[in-house]
């Protein structure tokens, strides 16, 4: 039993550590599916699934100018990482009866941007899943796009996660060999001097109205997908940005068109990027924070500094959906 344990926590930590060359990777490659790295993108694909449950990128303002289409008529191809490996992957031609939804959501410019191997990849099977509809997607997805390459202008760079969301009722394509997802998800991580700062979406298949209605937490798209998220954080800071009150970003530039108005604001605290899981000692006029009970404790608490909790200001706490103590 100790043996089969230690071949677990090997191939989790070889599975993080794996991904420490790779630009598209943001605090540890999630864990889930099998792991390919691409020029363009990371993913992790399940041959169950017949995609791949993650797909990871690297936004840079530079990738982000008008947008132009590929040349050339697009060909789906099977992945040749996933071909190698001896995983199963549906026919190219598996979804002729189907619209498209690409999981890889760089623009067609950025895709240019990159170069012709990183154009090529997008038409890969591992960046590829079946949509409902006629169309490739839904505009509230369009919209989201949109957003997040204005986050990257304004920002100056994000790191995407993005991917499907399965339930039992899943109907799967022609050949039984993809599954059709009921939705699609999007987490979007930026740095903010030594913070970190994220923002996660659920959109179904057949939505329709603004973006901030989808938004939702990076611990209910953990429960929805199997994917663990972030591993490289600590568990008190994982506990904090994951079960995160959503909070709309807002930039100078950044519109959705079906709303007129800028996609929200740029509040929510700044939580330290560090792995060192070690606790404050001193609430220098902070509030203690109980991070299971989803509370927060003034100095005057007999609670104060006791407990499973760490540190932050009381302003903080309250955006991040933590309620006083009684």
């Amino acid at each position: 039993m100790r043996c089969i344990r230690a071949a677990v926590v090997l191939c989790f930590v070889a599975s993080v550590l794996s991904a420490a060359d790779s630009e598209h990777i943001f605090l540890g490659k999630p864990v889930g599916g099998y792991s390919i790295d691409h020029t363009g993108y990371s993913c992790g694909y399940k041959s169950k699934m017949g995609c791949s449950v993650w797909v990871a990128y690297h936004l840079a303002s530079e990738f982000t100018g008008k947008e132009r289409a590929l040349k050339g008529t697009p060909q789906l191809f099977v992945d040749p990482v996933i071909a190698a490996s001896g995983l199963s992957s549906p026919p190219p031609d598996d979804l002729s009866n189907s619209s498209l939804f690409p999981l890889f959501f760089f623009s067609h410019d950025d895709a240019v941007g990159r170069g012709p191997q990183c154009e090529k990849e997008v038409y890969s099977l591992a960046n590829v899943a079946a949509a409902r509809g006629s169309e490739t997607m839904p505009k509230v997805w369009k919209d989201l796009d949109t957003a997040t390459r204005e986050w990257a202008r304004e920002f100056k760079e994000v790191w995407v996660i993005t991917g499907p969301v399965f339930s039992d009722q899943s109907e799967r394509t022609t050949s039984r060999k993809m599954v059709i997802p009921d939705a699609f998800y999007r987490i979007v991580a930026r740095k903010e001097g030594d913070s970190i700062k994220t923002i996660a979406f659920r959109i179904p298949q057949d939505a329709s109205g603004a973006i901030s209605e989808y938004m939702t937490t990076i611990a209910d798209l953990e429960k929805a997908t199997d994917v663990i998220f972030y591993p490289l954080l600590s568990r008190d800071k994982a506990k904090i940005i994951k079960t995160a009150k959503p909070v709309m970003w807002e930039t100078t530039v950044a519109k959705v068109a079906h709303t007129g108005k800028g996609v929200g604001k740029v509040n929510e605290p700044a939580v330290d990027s560090g792995t060192n899981t070690s606790a404050a000692v001193s609430g220098d006029g902070k509030v203690w924070v109980l991070t299971e009970e989803r509370i927060y404790c003034r100095s005057r608490s007999k609670r104060y500094g006791k407990g499973n909790g760490m540190f932050m200001t009381e302003e903080e706490a309250g955006l991040l959906g933590f309620t006083a103590a009684q």
